[in-house]
């Protein structure tokens, strides 16, 4: 009777540890594919700020380049010898406009992130 109630002792111990590796095979499951979801989600975000900055490293360059050369801050004085390059007086006001747009620019990215962070918490706490 004892030696029965020891092996049913043993039995139910040794499924007791068997169904403990099972739950923590399935808790490592759910978090493996929760972290598989997040690397695709961050693989696309990822894709698209590349594609950002290499559009932007292409153009923005040449676009303040011919900007700045095509406007009337700057031209050339064919009357000296070696023609020279003349910067007009009002010059400065390309810069104070340049850094308006900028902070403009810097405020609104702020804001657009925030929103932005706020609909992936959305996100977050339905899924």
């Amino acid at each position: 009777m004892l030696r029965h109630k020891r092996g049913l002792f043993m039995s139910t111990n040794l499924r007791i540890t068997s169904l403990e590796k099972r739950i923590n095979s399935a808790i490592n499951l759910a978090f493996n594919l929760v972290v598989q979801r997040d690397s695709k989600l961050m693989l696309q975000d990822s894709l698209t700020m590349d594609t950002l900055a290499t559009v932007t490293l292409i153009f923005l360059p040449v676009a303040t380049v011919g900007t700045v050369f095509g406007s009337q801050f700057l031209g050339l004085d064919t009357g000296s010898s070696p023609p020279q390059l003349e910067v007009a007086k009002n010059f400065w006001i390309f810069w104070v406009v340049l850094a308006g747009i900028s902070i403009c620019i810097c405020f609104m990215t702020v804001i657009v992130r925030r929103a932005r962070l706020g609909r992936i918490e959305t996100w977050q706490r339905r899924a």
